[in-house]
């Protein structure tokens, strides 16, 4: 069966500029494998970067642990685009209307170095690593489209730009190999108290691993990732709902912080 992705990419853009969230996908646009998802979710993103004549800034790895997976009905990470007039720097402010949901994830990110072409995917680890300018950390806040996302499923959420809402920059470590990727630990503040903690882990296996995943991915699908790019590559934390009105704090220990307010 052939799928309408304009009708599908026209609806959740609708939602975006008048607020009425939508259930699901209609049948006749709700996409049934990962082609037709990422179809959409291009066709999406790549509108809402002509409207704002925006740029692309990178790429968003999404459900990296295995209940995620899970619970999507999916066999491996997903992917989505990062776009500039989404990015924050942190200490950050997000109009208390300017998401429909506020889900926060504290994230590891990496700004690449080096470009990664098609041609020569996939690329193994140590080619990655090599290529990367700097670990950056970073909060995103999750949106949503539709009423409860916890209910469409995986492909649905792929199509609605990956659940992304904003990304908020923070500090840069350009030293950063000696970082155990395997065992860093955040804390999430919530108005000053402490609501979730999270682990490096839980992202698939090692923040390298989905890094590894997410570059493979664009390139093996005919596009690149370049030199300057972010690669934000999922959550340590169980991802946390919080209210208008609340301020933030990714707390990486020595690394540094993250904030940002709603």
């Amino acid at each position: 069966m052939t799928i309408d992705v304009k009708k599908a990419a026209r609806l959740l853009l609708e939602v975006r500029a008048t607020g009425m969230r939508i259930a699901e996908l209609p049948d006749d646009c709700r996409p049934t494998n990962l082609d037709d998802a990422y179809a959409i979710q291009s066709e999406v993103q790549g509108q809402l970067k002509d409207a704002t004549e925006g740029a692309v800034i990178g790429y968003k790895v999404g459900a990296a642990a295995d209940g995620a997976m899970k619970n999507f009905g999916l066999e491996e990470p997903f992917a989505g685009t990062l776009l500039d007039q989404f990015m924050l720097e942190s200490p950050a402010g997000i109009p208390s209307d300017g998401c429909f949901v506020r889900v926060i994830e504290c994230e590891y990110a990496f700004k690449m170095a080096d470009d990664f072409l098609p041609a020569a995917a996939p690329y193994d680890l140590d080619a990655i690593v090599a290529g990367v300018a700097s670990l950056v950390l970073s909060i995103e806040v999750v949106d949503s489209r539709y009423t409860d996302a916890s209910k469409v499923g995986g492909l649905q959420v792929i199509a609605d730009s990956g659940g992304a809402g904003y990304w908020i920059k923070g500090p840069e470590v350009t030293d950063f190999h000696d970082v155990d990727f395997e065992d860093a630990s955040v804390s999430l503040l919530v108005n000053g108290e402490e609501a979730a903690t999270g682990q490096s882990s839980n992202v698939y296996g090692s923040p390298l691993n989905s890094l590894a995943w997410l570059v493979n991915h664009v390139c093996l699908s005919g596009r690149e990732v370049k030199a300057g790019h972010y690669i934000t590559v999922g959550t340590f934390n169980t991802p946390m709902p919080v209210n208008p009105g609340d301020y933030v704090i990714a707390d990486f220990g020595q690394l540094g912080k993250v904030e940002v307010g709603f």
